[in-house]
């Protein structure tokens, strides 16, 4: 429109000096529309003062109004006011028209320049409207893009600081359970010592027994001399035996107050490990959950935004260009291309993690079978050291029975024999003592034997604790290598929004010759109004001036077909990209419902992990519930507590394997929350790539005739 106005304004001035060229009007080309235009304020239309002459003639008589201008006539309609050419053909042949006549066109001439001033208006206003809109709605877009990377990065500082919280739980528990195994079979080694203190104690009690009898049977004979002093022999053995007996009893009270303090002690350390981390784990789940809520709100924002975007894109959609088409189409293909790439890659990601995840259960599975096996292993050994040890001391009890009935049947025969008799009798009965100390060796040596068994057991344990903390680790590091591959795409998108800031700086290059265009406009105009004064003056060549009218005419009315086939054009393309708009829109709210599912399962996932840490909790406080009976009853049971303190360690390996299967979990249900984050970085970035396709659609092409249009 602009280029039209310049070539009217061309033959204006060809015409006023005197060169009646016809020049074609160039083609309007196609323009872009930049940010940042400045309002302009144009010159009111001014009715020019009427010439001297004009003002000297007498008033006309009263006559019809004219009719209107051609220009006022939709372009669809034939013009059915004006003379045809061939009366003008004629009145160039009569002699030169009346001032009636000069009047009246110069009226209709006035009238076709105050249409045009009025049109160049309308356009300048339309212009500055689109250019405000451009503006404001690229400064919307920046700002969102800059607020959804600084969102995005706290929400990764967050789940951060949630993974290092967890590794420091998972830490601080094994650590705990650690102890609690030491704990256990420091008490384990308590219960054995005692037991055998007991055990001791009942055969210095039946010999004590013995003795009484024999010293009762000798007082009753009221034997000799030699019979009295082995009396006192064996009374003063006796006092000792019971001095000896009532030490062991104190180191039995000693044995069990202690056993009781560790006791104490461990169940206190146990319930505080237990509330410790129910705290931890209480803190993480209102952690997450508030992370959620604020990646809920974060997604109610994102949708504002683009309603915002939607409405500004439908206030706006009158003035954005045609030629975009073409660039929409190819950059919604590349955009098609990039997002089924991606889930190419996150599918073969999630096919690549399922493997990892079932190689790690059947590893898992294969160490609880070996572990099951060897535990199974040390016990059957522990069995069988068990009942050796018993034939042994029911052999050596049953020599030791025998040297006491014949020690007792030989004083009976011998209460009148010598002093040598009686050395002889305390040979018998110091090699019966010694005979005790070797079984009591012996005693030692296997429990000795059965601890170091179990030390074995335990350091195994730890070993394949190690290895499973290594495979652990070596997935983290894999978790952190996906971590390094999204701040990679990251840098991507920031690179985009660079290209997308030097194409504003192109735009407003754009601007700045649209608006020197717009000066040369401007000069025109002023032209254009000279002219129209001097033609004023110029009355007598206003039958000449008809031709050049009906030129102006049939150039207003090929604009107003070029302005309403536009405006056809840019009606249909506004409804496609209407259409489009909601094909995104309707593909964005599948990716938020899909999200929100993914949020339901990890919550649900986070309610499962905590129903089961509380059932292995109460499964735990069983076993010491358990343990304090089988502890409580350790006077009664004897020999049966060794068994049952395994039992109590096989009850403990199984709370053991539940806890780490408990933090297993919990490591699934953070990835799932990083899976759920991934997932959305693919939304706010297609929320992203919808926003910017949005503002470009207010962009326009720059073209140079004979070659292809370009960005820019």
């Amino acid at each position: 429109m602009f280029d039209s106005v310049a070539g009217i304004a061309s033959v204006w001035k060809d015409d006023a000096s005197g060169l009646f060229k016809s020049r074609t009007s160039p083609a309007p080309a196609a323009r872009k529309v930049a940010p940042a235009a400045s309002a302009r304020s144009k010159p009111a239309p001014r009715t020019p003062a009427p010439s001297a002459r004009e003002a000297a003639r007498p008033a006309p008589a009263p006559r019809q109004p004219a009719p209107a201008p051609a220009s006022r006539e939709p372009a669809h309609q034939a013009p059915t006011h004006r003379e045809p050419p061939r009366p003008v053909l004629a009145a160039r042949q009569t002699p030169p028209q009346s001032d009636k006549q000069q009047r009246q066109d110069a009226l209709r001439y006035k009238e076709a320049l105050a249409e045009l001033r009025a049109a160049r208006e309308a356009l300048a206003t339309a212009h500055k409207q689109h250019t405000d809109a451009l503006a404001a709605a690229h400064k919307q877009h920046k700002d969102a893009l800059a607020s959804a990377q600084k969102q995005q990065k706290d929400a990764r500082a967050k789940l951060s600081e949630l993974d290092s919280e967890l590794r420091k739980a998972r830490a601080s528990t094994a650590a705990a359970l650690k102890e609690r195994d030491q704990q256990a079979a420091a008490s384990a080694a308590q219960l054995a010592e005692s037991a055998r203190q007991r055990a001791a104690y009942a055969k210095l009690e039946r010999r004590c027994r013995d003795l009484d009898g024999e010293l009762a049977r000798l007082k009753e004979s009221k034997a000799s001399a030699p019979s009295r002093a082995r009396i006192a022999e064996l009374e003063g053995a006796l006092e000792r035996q019971t001095e000896v007996i009532s030490q062991l009893r104190n180191q039995r009270e000693l044995f069990e107050s202690r056993i009781a303090r560790l006791e104490g002690e461990l169940h206190r350390a146990l319930s505080e490990r237990d509330e410790d981390a129910a705290r931890k784990l209480d803190q993480a789940l209102t952690r997450q959950g508030a992370l959620l809520l604020e990646l809920q709100q974060q997604r109610e924002a994102d949708e504002e935004r683009i309603a915002e975007l939607v409405a500004a894109h439908n206030r706006h959609s009158e003035e954005r260009d045609a030629q975009w088409a073409a660039k929409l189409d190819q950059a919604l293909a590349r955009q098609t291309t990039l997002v089924a790439r991606i889930e190419s890659q996150r599918a073969k990601y999630e096919e690549r993690i399922g493997v990892l995840e079932s190689d790690r259960r059947t590893l898992l599975d294969a160490n609880e079978s070996e572990l099951a096996g060897q535990l199974e292993q040390a016990l059957a050994r522990s069995d069988a050291l068990a009942a050796e040890l018993d034939l042994q001391r029911s052999e050596y009890e049953r020599k030791v029975a025998r040297l006491e009935a014949e020690a007792r049947e030989a004083a009976d025969h011998q209460e009148a024999r010598s002093d040598g008799e009686t050395d002889a009798l305390r040979q018998e009965l110091e090699a019966l003592r010694t005979a005790q100390a070797e079984l009591r060796a012996r005693l030692e040596s296997s429990t000795a034997e059965v601890e170091a068994l179990r030390r074995a057991q335990l350091d195994e344990r730890d070993a394949q604790s190690s290895r499973l903390e290594a495979l652990l680790t070596s997935k983290t590091e894999e978790l952190e290598s996906k971590a390094r591959e999204l701040a990679a795409k990251d840098e991507q998108l920031d690179s985009t929004s660079k290209q997308l800031d030097s194409t504003s700086k192109q735009l407003a290059s754009t601007t700045e010759q649209l608006d020197s265009t717009t000066k040369q406009l401007d000069a025109a105009t002023r032209e254009l109004e000279s002219k129209t004064n001097e033609l004023e003056t110029r009355a007598q060549d206003l039958a000449s001036k008809d031709q050049h009218l009906a030129k102006l005419a049939a150039e207003l009315d090929t604009v107003r077909a070029d302005l309403q086939t536009e405006r056809a054009a840019r009606l249909e393309q506004r409804d496609k990209y209407e259409s489009m708009i909601a094909q995104m829109a309707d593909r964005h709210r599948t990716a938020l419902d899909q999200l929100e599912a993914g949020e339901r399962a990890s919550v649900e996932e986070l309610e499962r992990s905590r129903s089961e840490l509380e059932r292995s909790r109460s499964e735990l406080a069983q076993l010491q519930e358990a343990h304090a009976a089988a502890v409580g009853s350790l006077t009664q049971k004897g020999e049966a507590t060794e068994t049952r303190i395994l039992e109590l360690m096989l009850r403990a390996k199984t709370a053991e394997s539940e806890a780490s299967r408990t933090i297993i979990e919990l490591e699934a249900a953070q990835e799932t929350i990083e899976e759920l984050q991934g997932r959305l970085a693919e939304a706010q970035a297609y929320a992203e790539r919808c926003r910017a396709l949005e503002a470009q659609f207010g962009w326009e092409i720059v073209e140079t005739p004979g070659k292809e249009p370009k960005d820019g």
